[in-house]
C-alpha cells in the first residue's frame, strides 16, 4: 500500500513538473544596440555589453536605461548629456 502511494505521488509530481515546463515566464527583449535576444531583467547585453538597465539612486531598484523617472518610486532620473 505504501509503495502504491509513493508511486502515485511520483506520477502526480512528474505531471505537475511537465505542465510547468510550458509556462516558462522568462520575458525576452531585443538589445537596442545589437539586436541580440536578452532576458528582460538582464542588466547588460551578453553580445555587445550595452547597459540595459540602471539602478535608481533614490530607491536602488533596477529601471530601464531609457526611463526619465523611476517606475518604482517616481524619482526623476537625470540623464547625462554628452556635448559634441
Amino acid at each position: 500500500m505504501l509503495l502504491l502511494s509513493v508511486l502515485l505521488l511520483v506520477i502526480v509530481l512528474h505531471l505537475f513538473c511537465r505542465s510547468r515546463q510550458g509556462q516558462n515566464s522568462t520575458v525576452e527583449e531585443q538589445c537596442r544596440r545589437c539586436g541580440k535576444t536578452v532576458a528582460a531583467d538582464d542588466l547588460l547585453c551578453n553580445g555587445c555589453h550595452t547597459l540595459l538597465q540602471n539602478h535608481c539612486p533614490t530607491c536602488g531598484r533596477a529601471k530601464g536605461a531609457e526611463h526619465h523617472f523611476c517606475p518604482w518610486c517616481g524619482a526623476e532620473q537625470f540623464m547625462e548629456q554628452h556635448h559634441a
